[in-house]
């Protein structure tokens, strides 16, 4: 990231302008270019500033990851459905498409893209600037900066990945409880995607539903306590409040990095179910028959002595289901 700041202040006259960056190419192309990195319009100081003094239009403001290789459409509306929910129909998502998302892919999103829900910005040149992971620092970052006056929150984390809040409280009420820190991080607990109820406890349960079983502690590659184990040890998530937010990571932010809080996971936590979205990934190798008695399930299949069984966000989904029912008629 460049944070370009100056002795004297610009855009006062509100007239615009341009702002060029010298951008190191390698040097098989001469080693530089000069490069147009903004062009301000004249009067955008004023709007910027209108929005500044002007209460965000959005409660929540999601930024997904880079959208590469071949992915599995319908469970990426399937999560769109379980998050519209969850944030009430107060959220607006943001999906960066590096490729993965061709046309047939966008008629199963159509019923957020048509209900005014969903933005997907194309970033199919990203392969000239090769960067990490697809780019997905600078990606973040565009959309933080994106949303700073357009959101009182803004969600960063994986499509593979589902919030949860455990019930009595839900997530309006811990957002308020926490409206004037900068940040709030989210533990992770990995789903078992080897395992799948069969039947569905429901015939119409979608894949996610199906995952029943997860780890018993949240990721953490170190000796913290796992519950609280912070940033990519603990392959936290977070929100931030984007008006107090200067820059961000993968599993954490950057600049600043205090103000915040990191949630203990019984509070808050993405269930994390790796692997899912590509349509390559081998899922179900087991089909557990969850309609056997207990003690003769545990018998027939051992391995789920290993892991807790939470249904929370297949009960969740289908409530879901009832909340975007209208929306859902669209594709």
């Amino acid at each position: 990231m460049v944070n370009c700041t100056f002795e004297e202040e610009v855009g006062i006259g509100n007239e615009g302008g341009l702002l060029f960056i010298t951008v190191s190419v390698g040097p098989q192309r001469g080693g530089t270019e000069r490069k147009l990195a903004l062009e301000e319009k004249k009067g955008a100081a004023s709007d910027l500033m209108r929005k500044r003094n002007s209460p965000p239009s959005l409660r929540i403001a999601f930024c997904g990851p880079p959208i590469h290789g071949n992915i599995r459409a319908d469970w990426v509306l399937h999560w769109l459905v379980y998050h519209h929910y969850l944030w009430n129909g107060s959220a607006h998502f943001f999906f960066y498409n590096v490729g993965g998302l061709d046309d047939s892919h966008r008629r199963v999103l159509d019923p957020f893209l048509k209900g005014g829900y969903l933005t997907i910005i194309d970033a199919l040149d990203e392969k000239l600037f090769p960067s990490w992971y697809y780019n997905q620092l600078l990606f973040i970052n565009d959309c933080l900066h994106m949303t700073r006056y357009l959101s009182s929150w803004t969600f960063f984390y994986d499509l593979d990945e589902f919030l949860f809040v455990p019930p009595p409280r839900t997530l309006d009420q811990l957002l308020d409880e926490h409206k004037e820190k900068t940040f709030i991080t989210f533990g992770s607990i990995p789903s078992v995607t080897s395992l799948c109820a069969d039947p569905p406890v429901k015939a119409s349960h979608w894949l996610v539903q199906q995952f029943l079983w997860m780890q018993k502690l949240p990721h953490c590659i170190n000796d913290e306590d796992p519950w609280v184990c912070l940033r990519g040890p603990g392959a936290r998530k977070y929100a931030v409040n984007p008006r107090k937010m200067i820059a961000a990571a993968v599993h954490g932010t950057s600049w600043p990095s205090e103000g915040g809080i990191d949630l203990n996971a019984t509070i808050a936590r993405t269930y994390h179910y790796h692997g899912v979205l590509s349509a390559e990934a081998t899922l179900c190798q087991k089909k557990v028959n969850v309609s056997l008695p207990i003690d003769q399930l545990e018998k027939q299949f051992p391995e789920v002595q290993q892991y807790n069984t939470d249904p929370s966000i297949s009960e969740a989904v289908d409530e879901a289901k009832d909340f975007s029912a209208l929306l859902l008629k669209l594709l």
